[in-house]
């Protein structure tokens, strides 16, 4: 079992809570609240094999459609700027130090992706038994159930805490999770700044896919101009986006060894005294060595 994280999506939900904490004027909180969600997760899933996946500030997508997430941060105040400037330092000292001293190998970023890119890549090219631990609801394209379970995608929703998996999916939408980006086309995505048809939404979308739609609604779909669009944002919502220069995972690595020394110095510097409290844990699930002596 391996635990995919859509990292900026775990850092923004856990900035809100733990955000503001800091240690000998070091700001703490989103790597806190990071790393105790790993933990809660190994030991959830009885599993140390974690794979991290990181947005770029880059997109591949504003080539075709430069609208594209464009007005997500205009209307925050100077003061959210700033609170959003402290949780990205933080997610690039998780990121490039912290994670990967602490042993973790499967660490992927790449300019011009986002991270639900580099996890489609990941699923779609190393089949294997992953949880996605995220709450965009993009990635349910991945969802998937192998023949008895040998391979699989389920997702856990971090903000609901419901694991879902492909039936799940199909019972609430009535559609298979490789129309659900179909379905997107149609409908657009507010969130991003993609426009749909005018007046269709979700619901309206998976009604077309079930050939259960008519009226108004349809022909605005089958129209030239509507069709024009669905192609557009198919290319938008797809995963993983179909850029010319493609995404660089050729393989995951075995997170075999963990050392103690990373994880008790990491959470000293940082003042992490609760992990420390309960570092059984952490010794448990990540099965923690001591560092040879040399004679």
């Amino acid at each position: 079992m391996k635990i995919i994280i859509d990292c900026h999506n775990l850092g923004h939900i856990v900035s809100y809570g733990m955000g503001g904490l800091s240690y000998n004027d070091r700001n703490t909180g989103v790597i806190f609240g990071f790393l105790k969600k790993v933990l809660e997760l190994a030991e959830k899933f009885e599993t140390n094999q974690f794979l991290f996946c990181w947005d770029s500030p880059h997109s591949y997508r504003k080539i075709i459609f430069p609208d594209y997430k464009r007005f997500r941060h205009e209307d925050k105040s100077i003061r959210e700027m700033g609170d959003l400037s402290i949780m990205v330092d933080q997610f690039n000292q998780l990121r490039k130090e912290i994670l990967p001293r602490l042993g973790f190998k499967n660490i992927f970023y790449q300019n011009g992706y986002e991270a639900d890119d580099l996890i489609a890549e990941i699923v779609y090219r190393h089949p294997d038994k992953y949880i996605v631990f995220s709450s965009d609801g993009d990635l349910w394209q991945l969802l998937y159930e192998g023949i008895k379970g040998a391979v699989f995608v389920r997702i856990l929703n971090p903000r609901t805490k419901k694991l879902f998996t492909k039936n799940d999916f199909m019972k609430g939408w009535g559609i298979t999770p490789r129309e659900w980006a179909f379905a997107k086309s149609i409908a657009g995505d507010p969130g991003d700044g993609v426009p749909g048809i005018k007046g269709v939404g979700l619901l309206g979308a998976t009604s077309y896919i079930r050939k259960e739609l008519s009226g108004r609604k349809l022909e605005l779909i089958e129209s030239e101009e509507g069709q024009s669009m669905i192609q557009r944002n198919l290319l938008l919502v797809t995963l993983p986006f179909a850029a010319r220069r493609r995404i660089q995972i050729d393989y995951i690595q075995e997170d075999e060894v963990f050392r103690r020394e990373p994880f008790e110095w990491y959470f000293q510097s940082l003042g992490f005294k609760s992990f420390l409290k309960d570092f059984y844990r952490w010794e448990k699930v990540f099965n923690l060595k001591k560092r040879r002596k040399l004679l």
